[in-house]
């Protein structure tokens, strides 16, 4: 059974719950929600094959999976970044043309990826995304 659309409807205000991202952009919830869906909408004369159900939950750990150790990955990366000196671009130049180096001095994780607390030369600390560092030495 294929199923075209799902409209969600719901007017709640979205909550702030770290959820995975798929490759295509749906998260853990979506992902459920259609999948609730089609079960609800299934022709009852015609229900769908539970091997077919068992291969979109494989699936969708599989991707779960993957996207958990990516994470990991990119956290082991940050951590082994204490005490080296980075480059990245000026926060404050819309252009990115700046680019300030410093001394990474911890790490903190967020819901977007790790952030670096960088010192500069004159002692400020500025958190540095993890995905915008261009060089490490």
């Amino acid at each position: 059974m294929s199923v075209a659309g799902v409209n969600n409807t719901d007017q709640t205000s979205s909550t702030t719950s770290s959820t995975t991202k798929l490759n295509n952009g749906l998260d853990e919830n979506a992902f459920m929600k259609m999948l609730i869906t089609e079960l609800q909408n299934q022709d009852p004369s015609k229900p769908m094959d539970d091997t077919q159900t068992i291969a979109q939950l494989a699936q969708f750990t599989a991707l779960q999976a993957t996207n958990n150790m990516s994470t990991n990955e990119q956290n082991a990366q940050a951590v082994t970044m204490i005490g080296k000196t980075v480059s990245y671009p000026d926060p404050t130049d819309t252009t990115g043309a700046t680019i300030l180096s410093g001394t990474v001095q911890g790490v903190s994780f967020t819901s977007a990826g790790p952030n670096l607390a960088v010192a500069a030369t004159d002692g400020t600390i500025t958190p540095v995304a993890l995905s915008t560092v261009k060089t490490v030495n």
